[in-house]
């Protein structure tokens, strides 16, 4: 297991699908692959 932050500011009122398109698009990784995905919120 590996923990990944993706550090761009992120509006956590988005919905799971939304979140998720972001590790698969911006991160280029699987959400289901056991890993644990880090989003900074926004300010």
């Amino acid at each position: 297991m590996r923990y990944l932050l993706y550090n761009r500011p992120t509006d956590m009122r988005k919905s799971f699908h939304t979140l998720s398109g972001i590790i698969t698009d911006a991160m280029g990784q699987d959400p289901c692959s056991g890993n644990v995905y880090i989003h900074k919120p926004c300010p």
